[in-house]
């Protein structure tokens, strides 16, 4: 009667073990990434909606077109350091992973109307941003706050 493993069964335990794990660890990896991806995506959209209520209430800060004072989510990643604004071209950059201009938010001020938009200037190497990259592209952020072309 057997009552222990053999070196050859404890063996394939392993080989199928690590087949299993080569397997599954990329899988998890892709699905940290697109999590992420997507935290960072509902932040962008929260922050465009912020801006929108923020000029579209009238403050005084919108006419300025200063973006901290007029998105409370910025000025918090601005505090993180997971953003950059520019006051003077009234831009902010978002950081995503390594990327520091990973996306942009701007206030545009046209002759005819005023809108805020989100996008981004390049590809990147990293792969969330990346992510992040093709939602912005694909959900086209461009709202129009005031002016002639607004519809009621």
């Amino acid at each position: 009667m057997k009552s222990a493993f053999t070196m050859i069964e404890l063996i394939f335990i392993i080989v199928i073990i690590s087949v299993l794990a080569a397997i599954a660890i990329p899988k998890m990896n892709a699905t940290r990434d697109d999590a992420k991806a997507r935290q960072m995506s509902l932040r962008i959209e929260a922050i465009v909606s912020e801006v929108a209520s923020s000029v579209v209430g009238g403050r005084s800060d919108s006419n300025e077109g200063n973006l901290s004072k007029m998105s409370n989510i910025l000025k918090d990643l601005e505090s993180e350091g997971l953003a950059t604004i520019d006051t003077n071209n009234k831009i902010a950059y978002l950081r995503v992973e390594d990327d520091p201009k990973c996306i942009f938010i701007k206030i545009i001020k046209g002759s005819r109307d005023t809108n805020v938009s989100a996008g981004s200037d390049m590809n990147s190497t990293d792969n969330v941003c990346r992510l992040v990259q093709k939602v912005i592209k694909k959900q086209n952020y461009i709202l129009t706050l005031r002016g002639q072309t607004v519809a009621y």
